[in-house]
């Protein structure tokens, strides 16, 4: 964060709410594979649950998933910031429509009742494409 600035979302949502009240509307990132920086290699699917595996990827024959603990954490946080005051949720891209879906269970589940929406990259070249999807 810049010197003086915030450092996360939450204290962003909060400081537009407080002192712009709800002359801006506010949208928040939510991540059905979890957040980037939750993502961790595993040995193998073999010990994953059943949902870490929903959300898992394999890329160079490794696997990578946000496994359910850090999952719990994201879905918490992401409420926090609903709660502060943010109108709507755009979520990281993702390729699997079914991740999508039970990421909008979860965030039901957890009492967050404000619109999900799909996050969507517009592929403007392959070469790029394949840069981001790492295929």
């Amino acid at each position: 964060a810049a010197e003086g600035g915030f450092t996360c979302a939450l204290d962003l949502v909060k400081y537009i709410r407080t002192h712009f009240g709800d002359y801006f509307g506010i949208s928040v990132a939510g991540y059905p594979e979890g957040h980037p920086s939750a993502i961790s290699q595993v040995a193998s699917m073999d010990e994953l649950t059943e949902r870490e595996r929903a959300r898992a990827s394999t890329f160079d024959g490794n696997v990578y998933v946000c496994k359910d603990q850090d999952y719990e954490k994201e879905m918490a946080y992401l409420k926090k910031k609903v709660d502060a005051g943010a109108d709507f949720i755009i979520t990281q891209m993702f390729f699997d429509v079914h991740v999508y879906i039970q990421f909008v269970q979860d965030c039901r589940d957890w009492g967050i009742t404000c619109p999900i929406v799909p996050g969507l990259m517009c592929i403007n070249a392959y070469p790029g494409f394949c840069k981001m999807t790492k295929f």
